[in-house]
């Protein structure tokens, strides 16, 4: 009889879609199978977690009972894995906010704490850093069109919700009683509806091999995404999230959805909503980085166009897609505010690519090769300073009004720009290059180090749009006071802000090991 995977084997090969099992991993303290690491299972505290400075936790298994399947409403009432979260800043909840009730898939069974974390997702964190304000957004669509009709969203939109605001009152808690200091970290309930989402997922892609409507398209897509989303704010690490990008990426060269190399009309055949949460999942892509490597994993899928091409025509696209989500009630104003902050979201899009082809760099070979690819990048971030000039300038307006959206999206655009010059600058002293770049390091850590000090004053809330800057400028300053301030607000961030799967740059650039 083959071994029960239990609930920890979160994803199986299916198909030809690639998916990560646990198996490995069935045995040792819970911590270490959560973090799907190897653990050592030594008693009370392993090695692993002892180096880590995280809480050994150990889970006795029971004999499991043959059983009917149960609904929804019991998918959070076992008891699960412990995981270490680090919930996001404490923010107040606009109140006033208008909810309108949806009718989800088994909406009876549903608990009130399950209600609870499905009406604060528009208040998440994701909501706030991704596409508009929440009225015309895309994760709007999903939430009151997807999620009714999949009870896989639906519960990946609760694993998220119920992560993050468990996190805020756990964090006030902590605020207003210093007993609670040795209460373990929340989690469970997010991850019960991640567990059941996964299991669920399996028997969607496992049917999934015939042609697929765009409606299928779309919800198996949103699942991919929303997954990419739950591991990239809260996984231990970028290992899962790396998994789930190369599952959506396996899922539509599958379906043979993005065009081969050389046709025209590259992306057309992929569904409107599809291609923006696509291209969010390729701009997460760029944040896994081991050891200055970054995987292809676009390419490993075996797509023939090329990941920078594809997520260029993916952002172009996008500045229609909203009408097209919403093609009856799209108001003019929320034409308006496209146009208004277009140019600083392509400022972001232009970074990005440059940031991948700085990232396919070598780090240690020294030849004429890499020199001149150097030389071909410096020109082309020249390049975008002057076209966008206007926007850097923007920026460093004193009082500005940070409450403002468009300013808010510029400030972010010209961030990701200072960074990426720094980060440049930084990988041409390991080139080597016989000359020192032209563009200079020390303009744009002024620069980032001021938008970076502002948010944080004034809007911190908002600084996990900066956080790769912040990392950037964490690894690269000269020592100084400013850049010990940096290094101080990423380790407080662990409890705020940090993404557990952007520790690799933490690690390479910044040597703070968290």
């Amino acid at each position: 009889m083959p071994r029960d995977p239990g609930p920890v084997s979160i994803l199986i090969q299916t198909g030809s879609i690639a998916f990560l099992t646990l198996n490995d991993y069935a045995t040792g303290c819970a911590t270490c199978r959560t973090r799907k690491i190897k653990c050592d299972e030594m008693h009370p505290s392993c090695v692993r977690c002892v180096n880590a400075q995280m809480q050994c936790e150990w889970v006795h298994k029971t004999p499991k009972k043959a059983s009917r399947s149960k609904p929804l409403a019991n998918a959070s009432s076992g008891p699960g894995l412990q995981r270490t979260y680090y919930p996001l800043r404490p923010r107040n909840i606009d109140a006033g906010m208008h909810l309108t009730y949806l009718s989800l898939p088994n909406s009876h069974f549903l608990t009130s704490s399950e209600r609870e974390y499905f009406t604060f997702f528009p208040h998440t964190s994701m909501v706030r850093w991704l596409g508009k304000p929440w009225q015309w957004a895309s994760l709007h669509y999903v939430y009151s069109h997807i999620a009714p009709r999949s009870s896989v969203v639906t519960r990946m939109i609760m694993a998220i919700s119920a992560t993050e605001l468990d996190g805020i009152r756990h964090m006030e808690r902590l605020r207003s009683d210093q007993m609670a200091s040795h209460d373990q970290w929340p989690g469970e309930a997010g991850t019960s509806h991640y567990q059941s989402a996964l299991r669920e997922f399996q028997l969607i892609l496992s049917k999934s091999q015939r042609s697929l409507s765009p409606e299928e398209v779309d919800e198996i897509s949103t699942a991919f995404f929303l997954m990419v989303t739950y591991e990239y704010l809260f996984g231990q690490d970028s290992a899962a999230m790396e998994v789930h990008i190369q599952g959506i990426y396996t899922f539509l060269k599958a379906h043979d959805l993005v065009p081969r190399l050389g046709e025209s009309g590259q992306c057309v055949r992929l569904p409107i909503l599809t291609q923006q949460l696509l291209l969010f999942v390729m701009y997460a892509n760029l944040t896994i980085c081991k050891y200055g490597h970054l995987r292809q994993l676009w390419e490993e899928a075996g797509h023939e166009s090329s990941f920078v091409s594809t997520m260029d025509e993916l952002f172009y696209n996008s500045r229609t897609s909203q009408h097209a989500i919403w093609p009856v009630e799209y108001p003019t104003e929320a034409s308006l505010d496209d146009i208004s902050v277009f140019r600083p979201l392509e400022l972001t899009n232009e970074c990005k690519k440059l940031k991948y082809r700085l990232l396919l760099m070598p780090q240690s070979t020294r030849g004429k090769f890499e020199w001149d690819s150097m030389d071909c990048l410096e020109q082309d971030l020249r390049g975008i300073g002057k076209r966008y000039q206007d926007l850097i300038i923007m920026s460093q307006q004193p009082r500005s009004d940070l409450r403002n959206r468009q300013l808010q999206t510029i400030y972010f655009a010209v961030a990701e720009y200072h960074a990426t010059t720094i980060f440049f600058c930084y990988r041409w002293s390991l080139v080597n290059c016989m000359s020192p770049p032209s563009l200079s390091s020390r303009d744009a850590v002024n620069g980032a180090l001021e938008i970076i000090k502002k948010l944080s004053t004034e809007s911190p809330s908002c600084l996990g749009r900066v956080y790769w800057p912040m990392v950037v400028l964490a690894g690269c300053m000269e020592d100084s006071q400013d850049r010990q301030w940096i290094r101080r607000t990423l380790v407080e961030s662990q409890h705020t802000i940090v993404f557990p799967s952007m520790r690799g740059w933490l690690n390479d650039m910044s040597g703070l090991n968290l």
